[in-house]
């Protein structure tokens, strides 16, 4: 198993000893992460499944509003568009062997985690 960081597991999840969980991502109350999870994308359920993406988190780290616009474009384009359940598993995923650095490429230029940690918060 690989968590990235700063990644918010909810109380009670289990993840799979092979499951990939990418930087930025969360899941919910109790969740079974059987599959991988990518970066800035919200997970739930018994066998979970992404729900939308990791807005608040993301602008908590300090991305702005245009880099959490570009996250949100890319997750619409891969589950609501191009994702559908006519099409096959492996035309929407990455190859696993190919790392989810494929899903930080994708539609979305982003700080690295250090840059983003860099960023003061007031409360």
């Amino acid at each position: 198993m690989h968590i990235g960081d700063w990644v918010i597991l909810g109380g009670f999840t289990s993840v799979h000893q092979f499951a990939i969980i990418g930087e930025h991502a969360m899941t919910a109350f109790a969740s079974a992460v059987a599959q991988d999870v990518p970066p800035y994308v919200m997970a739930h359920g018994n066998r979970a499944v992404p729900s939308g993406i990791n807005a608040e988190g993301l602008k908590r780290r300090g991305f702005t509003p245009e880099q959490i616009r570009r996250v949100r474009n890319a997750y619409k384009a891969l589950y609501r568009r191009a994702c559908r359940m006519t099409r096959p598993k492996r035309l929407c995923w990455p190859k696993r062997r190919q790392g989810m650095s494929n899903w930080n490429r994708l539609y979305v230029s982003l700080p690295s985690p250090s840059a983003a940690s860099s960023v003061n918060h007031q409360a």
